[in-house]
């Protein structure tokens, strides 16, 4: 596919992504309707329409519109680029069709937009990022514009840092160790070829964000201790924790079908843990600890799935408020120890004014620490807390 091609692809996908079609389902579609289509072009396809949703309204405002649409948003990522709109619009074959003269931009300044519009959020949660970010609310948001990071933890259960290193050199991928993540590395080079490689299939290696394995370390479990992931999706942290310790682990989700995997990727990390069906982990109950990895707004992982932060609203955000209060007061119910709350959320309602209400309705438990990681270009936004029961 030639470049305008390409673009053309992506406004037509960005539309249906618009209307309301998940990102990766509108992607996968194409790409199976589409065998023509060789893997570098549906690299760029896919790299041209996320990078559109990252920042669907200041290309949008680039382009001179307040709706956004696949063609303005297409027209302002070329702006943002400084590349000349005449090499991809109105080109002869499959490109996107010639600019009307209603299209052709004026000169526009960001001092004219609002906040929302150049930091690329909706409006109504510029002062929820500003309460987080401060001064550098609109470094982090520029830096939500571009791609996130991929990281891996090495699986020490079956490998080192180096030995995993080696591994993936030889089949291309280059990664670079991390500063305060020991086991931690950043994919620097051929990203899509992770799953594939033989680091992974043989349990070298997992995919798990940076701040996810620090705030992984922050969790101080005992030797034969009895731990519950009671929010274990498809077993990440699970398989973490289960590397480093020996404690009997079990985990729990209420969708079965999100704990589907855990089996063969605990086979293939060659650790193991007791998997409970929904509700059935009380009768193992008590546990000296609880991990609570919430459901919550994933702001800290916008990058990744962009579509979320366009849909999301305040009503959804107290939905994902009451559950959490739910999940840490069950946790307190269960544990005779201690407890660890995390989320993906970079908002204070949902993290450190969460710790503040929970020690107000459960007196007899502290914070003994929480930590915030910040969005950088090596990991997600995450926080994390770590709850000592007193007496």
């Amino acid at each position: 596919m030639r470049p305008e091609a390409r673009v053309q692809t992506a406004i037509e996908l960005l539309d249906q992504v618009f209307a309301g079609q998940p990102a990766e389902q509108t992607l996968t579609t194409w790409a199976r309707k589409n065998r023509y289509a060789g893997s570098k072009d549906r690299a760029a396809v896919r790299d041209l329409v996320f990078e559109g949703l990252r920042n669907k309204r200041s290309f949008a405002a680039l382009a001179g519109a307040q709706k956004p649409t696949g063609r303005n948003v297409m027209i302002g990522a070329c702006l943002a680029k400084g590349q000349a709109l005449d090499e991809i619009f109105g080109q002869e074959g499959y490109g996107p069709r010639a600019l009307e003269p209603h299209e052709i931009p004026e000169s526009l300044s960001s001092e004219t937009l609002s906040e929302g519009a150049r930091w690329n959020l909706p409006d109504e949660i510029v002062p929820f990022w500003e309460r987080r970010f401060g001064e550098k609310s609109e470094d982090v948001a520029r830096l939500f514009g571009k791609r996130a990071p991929l990281g891996l933890r090495v699986n020490i259960r079956r490998s080192d840092v180096a030995l995993a290193q080696n591994s993936l050199a030889k089949e291309g991928i280059e990664t670079t160790v991390v500063s305060g993540a020991p086991t931690a590395l950043l994919v620097l080079s051929s990203p899509q070829k992770v799953n594939q490689s033989e680091a992974y299939r043989n349990g070298l290696i997992e995919i798990q964000d940076v701040a996810s394995q620090m705030a992984g370390d922050l969790v101080s479990i005992d030797k034969n201790d009895k731990v519950l992931d009671l929010c274990a999706g498809a077993g990440g942290k699970a398989l973490a924790l289960a590397a480093r310790l020996d404690a009997k682990i079990f985990i729990h989700d209420i969708s079965e079908k999100r704990l589907a995997e855990t089996e063969s990727r605990a086979k293939r990390a060659g650790v193991q843990f007791t998997k409970c069906a929904p509700e059935a982990y009380r009768a193992f109950a008590p546990f000296d600890h609880v991990v609570v990895d919430a459901p919550c707004s994933g702001s800290g992982t916008w990058r990744r799935g962009p579509d979320s932060k366009w849909q999301f609203n305040f009503d959804i955000l107290e939905t994902y408020r009451e559950t959490q209060v739910e999940l840490l007061d069950q946790a307190a119910s269960i544990s005779g120890k201690s407890i660890t709350y995390m989320t993906c959320s970079v908002f204070l309602e949902e993290n450190e004014y969460q710790i503040a209400a929970f020690e107000q309705r459960h007196p007899n438990w502290r914070c003994l620490n929480q930590k915030f990681f910040v969005p950088t270009d090596q990991n997600d936004g995450l926080f994390c807390a770590v709850l000592r029961l007193t007496n």
